[in-house]
């Protein structure tokens, strides 16, 4: 997690939008933890009352190698459950019930390829997995708050150029 990075990216956002932003940095991977409930706690501290207009679930990591699913390391896979799947159930939880109350906001979630464009992921099967729950979740959350003015929608590109761990 990198703040600074993190800061520059608002800022570069305020400035050219001119719209306010607020962050709050934690690790997911410690959802369902004390640690992550004090987190999540801060950040519905930062976003009650606010008019958070859009909401991006851009987090999400990957087992760090191929692996038959009894090789797997067992701990990389909770890991990889709570910050791909529980991570976006919990934030969005904290974040879309205001957007519903004012009746606009849009929540998009990054799913993946891997579960929507090809038929299996050999040897990622649990990512494949928690990547086809982000759009299960999105399309039934667009369903429930589509007409509460609320745009739910999943993104799935195939691979993507990042750090990912």
């Amino acid at each position: 997690i990198d703040a600074a990075d993190l800061r520059e990216v608002s800022d570069a956002v305020m400035s050219r939008h001119a719209v306010q932003t607020r962050t709050v940095v934690f690790d997911l991977s410690l959802v369902s933890t004390p640690q992550g409930d004090e987190a999540l706690r801060r950040l519905r501290d930062v976003v009650e009352g606010l008019d958070v207009g859009v909401l991006v679930n851009n987090a999400g990591v990957m087992n760090p190698g191929a692996a038959f699913l009894h090789e797997a390391d067992a701990e990389a896979l909770i890991r990889m459950i709570r910050v791909n799947l529980w991570a976006t159930t919990v934030v969005t939880a904290a974040v879309i019930p205001g957007m519903a109350a004012r009746g606009r906001g849009a929540v998009v979630s990054m799913g993946s390829a891997t579960s929507e464009a090809v038929s299996s992921f050999p040897l990622h099967a649990v990512y494949s997995g928690t990547k086809r729950y982000v759009a299960v979740l999105s399309g039934g959350l667009a369903a429930e708050y589509g007409g509460r003015g609320v745009d739910v929608q999943c993104q799935a590109p195939m691979f993507v150029a990042t750090a990912m761990v």
